[in-house]
Parts: C-alpha cells; sequence; structure tokens
C-alpha cells in the first residue's frame, strides 16, 4: 500500500474512532462525519467480568467506498479489557478487501477500515473479538448493506447456514455472507484477487494471516503485541484459487495487523 494511501486509511480511521468514541459515551450512534455514512446497531455483550460494544459502517466518500468495524469495551473498566476488530467489505461475490486486525486495550477503541472500491452496491461486515480474561471470545456483526442510488439496508446474521457444496477433494464452498456467523463460514470462502480475478480463500489460511488463528488459541494480550509488533507487522498474501484449490488465479491482500493507539 502506498504512503499516500495509507495515510487516507489512518484519517479515515481516526474518523471512526471520534464517532466511535461518541457512540461507547452515550451508547446513542450520532450523525457520521461523511453524510453518506450509514451505521449499524450499536451492540454490547459480556465476556465474565468485562463488558465490549461494536458496531460497523458503510461508508461513502470522494474516495469510494469502504467498510469500518468498531470494538470496544465499555462500563466500569477492569484490567483485562482488551477488543480486537476487523472490517469486511463484501461485494455481490463475497470477500472483496479485509481491514487490518485491530487489537486495543481499554480506554482506546479498535477501529478497522477496509480498502476503498467504486462499486455501486456493497456491504460491511466485520468479526469483533473480546478477552474474558482466559480467553478470547468472537463475535459477527450485523450485515450492512448499502446501495448508492437505494440507500443502506441492514440484514441480521441468518438463523441458519446454507448446505454449502463441496468440491472434488472434499472441501465446502461458497460465499461467506451467507454464513450464520463468521464461525460457519465453509472451507473455501468466495474472494476477489487484487488482479481482479474472483475465486475462493481457504478460510485457514485467511483465518491464519490475518491473526484470527492466533486469537482463537488463546494467546495473551501480551503475546498478541509481540505477535503484531513482529511479523504481523506487515502486509500479508494468500492464493486465490479456482474452486477445487487447483489453479492459483491471484492473491489475496491481509494488511498488517496494528495496535490501537
Amino acid at each position: 500500500m502506498s504512503a499516500r494511501n495509507k495515510e487516507r486509511v489512518r484519517a479515515r480511521r481516526q474518523a471512526a474512532s471520534a464517532i466511535a468514541a461518541v457512540a461507547v459515551a452515550a451508547f446513542v450512534v450520532t450523525s457520521a462525519s461523511s453524510a453518506s455514512a450509514q451505521t449499524g446497531p450499536v451492540t454490547g455483550w459480556s465476556t465474565g467480568l468485562n463488558h465490549f460494544v461494536y458496531f460497523n459502517q458503510a461508508n461513502v466518500d470522494v474516495l469510494g467506498a469502504s467498510a469500518v468495524t468498531f470494538a470496544s469495551s465499555r462500563g466500569i473498566p477492569t484490567p483485562n479489557q482488551y477488543a480486537v476488530s476487523k472490517a469486511q467489505l463484501l461485494d455481490e461475490w463475497g470477500v472483496y478487501c479485509v481491514g487490518p486486525q485491530v487489537f486495543s486495550s481499554y480506554p482506546n477503541g479498535a477501529a478497522s477500515t477496509s480498502c476503498h472500491i467504486n462499486h455501486t452496491s456493497f456491504a460491511s461486515q466485520g468479526i469483533v473479538w473480546g478477552w474474558t480474561g482466559t480467553q478470547w471470545r468472537k463475535q459477527t456483526t450485523y450485515r450492512l448493506w448499502y446501495d448508492r442510488f437505494a440507500g443502506a439496508r441492514m440484514a441480521a446474521p441468518l438463523v441458519e447456514t446454507p448446505e454449502w457444496p463441496v468440491n472434488a477433494a472434499g472441501q465446502t464452498y461458497g460465499n461467506g455472507a451467507l454464513a450464520a456467523s463468521a464461525d460457519e463460514y465453509p472451507d473455501l470462502i468466495t474472494a476477489t484477487a487484487t488482479n481482479g480475478q474472483r475465486g475462493y480463500v481457504v478460510n485457514a489460511d485467511l483465518n491464519e494471516a490475518s491473526g484470527e488463528s492466533v486469537l482463537a488459541r488463546g494467546a495473551s494480550p501480551d503475546s498478541i503485541s509481540a505477535w503484531v509488533e513482529g511479523a504481523a507487522g506487515v502486509d500479508r498474501t494468500i492464493p486465490v484459487y479456482d474452486s477445487d484449490t487447483t489453479t492459483v488465479l491471484g492473491e489475496f491482500l491481509i494488511p498488517a495487523a496494528e495496535v490501537a493507539e
């Protein structure tokens, strides 16, 4: 990513954090900095003694369309309030791009912003995590669809995940946006490569490269910080395949993970 684009993304994250700070303080989402920004519901959940809040946004500005996901601790602070967020921007095919995995500790919030696209319609659906004191718990945000001509509409996570088709290698495949939650994604997820080719990424590859697997294995917050400052501090790519994973069509970009400041 160029320095100019990084600066633009950083500005969008700062704007999202400012919006989120108001939302967390009053627990009411006020108008976004962009007239074309649509915000999903502010949702709270608890993991033991720790309490968290998250929401996602679909934004349209002069740079194009982008997805934002925010997560933060709320309520009475405890020593172990850590939150994580990752934005996902979807189109009619599947995952178009993702934002960085952003880690934060109380009182900071974690705002993750995706790339920008120029599509007429797109969706924002993120993944957030909260630390219980002994493990990480995951939540999937509402799916917020945005059409430049029809405005925004929100779709709650599906009650039931569809039955995924299976390829010759025994792997399930399909559009992860149709799953009830991120935990029910198929083995291969529809995605768009950086060269524009549409294919599938291996869900396990995506989880490993973006840090989902590190969280699922229960790494401590201190270990996460060290991981971000080390191997995760650089952009990564994973292959985009056809549905049988026999042909590589291109690469899918996972931005470098970050620690919120």
